[in-house]
């Protein structure tokens, strides 16, 4: 007797009697196949589990967010076709943050730190595997903003700002510099100006995203260089190191100094410093030549200083020793060193009593 079999399909049994078939399941699902053999001795039943799905032919991502900021949660979802029975998917974040594997189309996801991500989702449905990807770019939000420059600054040379935030990406910086001069859409924080009057400018800088927007203004000086005195300006002592001071505007740590004392010295040459230290040998009026000297120009100022002699010896000398009450005296008064420039001298007059 031919061997007989028989499929079970949502309770509808089918005969066949031979020994192989050929069937086509229309709706993904899972079955159990029974197959019944007997002859006119024996009958046997025998079952085994079929999984059908449907071949998966495309996956797409989507985000309900185009721009998230950090720590925002955001919704990704993963569309298949031509069904999602039995789908699993497996996302990867590109964050170093775990895969997660699920059977639901939809996850919640946040990014700790602004960047592009590159987001995949695989699909897997134990007969066809499917994998796509988008990028996601995660903005910050702006915070504290700041703006430095290297000023005082000279006339006609390169003034630098330096504008920095504390939060924030994807960033746009225009600067409206106070002269009529502006750069726009720059992508770093970081450039330079030349003004070309002196004056003092508000200089303006905004940053920007996509998501917001900050505003800093500083105020620069911009100074032509002048000298407009020397220290000390009274007499010194010959044989004294002196400390001179050189009254000048600007950065003095870009500023080189040459001091010429016209007494036979030799040219003091200074960086970063507008002092200098000099020892005059000799006493009388000297004549102090001074040039300062920057990256772009240089002024000259002259001046000059008395050098006195230090006092070794003071005697007085009286017309008489002796004179009577009422009577006119004259005193002389000798004073070593003898100098050009002469003394000042300052008269006291007591009776002898009170000064014992």
């Amino acid at each position: 007797m031919p061997n007989n079999g028989g499929l079970m399909e949502r309770g509808e049994k089918q005969v066949y009697v031979q020994d192989s078939v050929n069937y086509t399941y229309p709706i993904p699902d899972d079955y159990t196949l029974h197959v019944q053999v007997s002859n006119q001795y024996d009958n046997t039943d025998v079952s085994k589990k079929i999984r059908v799905r449907p071949q998966l032919n495309h996956l797409l991502i989507s985000s309900n967010v185009p721009l998230p900021l950090v720590n925002q949660t955001l919704i990704l979802e993963a569309t298949v076709e031509p069904s999602t029975y039995a789908v699993v998917y497996t996302w990867d974040f590109g964050d170093s943050s775990e895969s997660l594997q699920s059977i639901h189309h939809k996850v919640n996801h946040s990014f700790i730190s602004a960047g592009v991500y590159n987001v995949t989702v695989c699909a897997n449905n134990s007969l066809t595997v499917l994998t796509t990807w988008i990028m996601v770019e995660v903005l910050e939000k702006i915070s504290g903003s700041t703006v430095s420059y290297n000023g005082p600054s000279e006339l006609n040379v390169a003034t630098d700002f330096r504008a920095t935030v504390m939060t924030g990406s994807n960033l746009t910086w225009d600067f409206d510099f106070g002269d009529g001069s502006f750069q726009v859409n720059l992508s770093d924080g970081s450039i330079s100006h030349v003004y070309v009057l002196p004056g003092n400018y508000t200089v303006d800088v905004t940053v920007s995203n996509t998501v917001s927007k900050a505003h800093q203004s500083i105020s620069v000086e911009v100074y032509k260089l002048a000298v407009s005195g020397v220290l000390p300006t009274t007499c010194v002592m010959s044989g004294n190191k002196i400390q001179f001071t050189a009254l000048v505007n600007g950065n003095i740590s870009n500023l080189t100094f040459h001091w010429l004392f016209q007494d036979g010295s030799s040219l003091i040459v200074v960086t970063g410093q507008s002092t200098a230290m000099h020892t005059f040998l000799n006493h009388g009026i000297c004549h102090i030549s001074l040039n300062v000297l920057s990256s772009v120009t240089s002024v000259s100022y002259n001046t000059s200083i008395c050098i006195e002699l230090r006092i070794t010896n003071v005697s007085v000398q009286p017309s008489k020793e002796v004179v009577a009450v009422g009577e006119e005296v004259c005193f002389k008064v000798l004073v070593l060193p003898v100098q050009m420039r002469g003394y000042q001298f300052k008269w006291l007059t007591a009776p002898l009593a009170s000064l014992l």
